[in-house]
């Protein structure tokens, strides 16, 4: 069976990209994670602007952790640990930011009945008051 040029060419690109993913999937590891550990930082941050100090201290502590361990792996070039630490601490910051946000409604909802209940304690008043 006979390959034509053109199919020829086809093989020669798909081998040649096979290698170079290949090649480069095999790098991964030696690549610093920087641009994890910059996305776990700017979560971090992220949340602490929200209010999470104040509203999910101990889930923004375990994020400041991660992303501490995140750092002393990369010093250490140990970069597959430095990248796992640096995606739990941005999931860590993004789960204080959800809480965060969650008792923030929590807070808003609870005073809002608060105002609904004395307004209409308010307007019992001023009906007794009318008769």
């Amino acid at each position: 069976m006979k390959i034509k040029n053109k199919n020829r060419t086809l093989i020669k690109n798909g081998a040649g990209a096979l290698a170079a993913v290949l090649l480069l999937g095999g790098c991964v590891h030696d690549i610093p994670p920087y641009e994890e550990l910059s996305r776990g930082s700017y979560a971090i941050k992220d949340a602490e602007e929200d209010g999470a100090r104040d509203f999910a201290p101990l889930e923004l502590w375990y994020a400041n952790k991660s992303l501490d361990k995140a750092k002393a792996a990369l010093a250490d070039e140990r970069y597959d640990d430095a990248r796992y630490y640096a995606n739990l601490a941005e999931l860590e910051a993004e789960h204080a930011k959800a809480k965060t946000e969650s008792l923030k409604s929590q807070k808003a909802a609870d005073e809002l009945k608060e105002s609904v209940r004395l307004l209409k304690e308010e307007i019992r008043r001023y009906q007794v008051e009318q008769k």
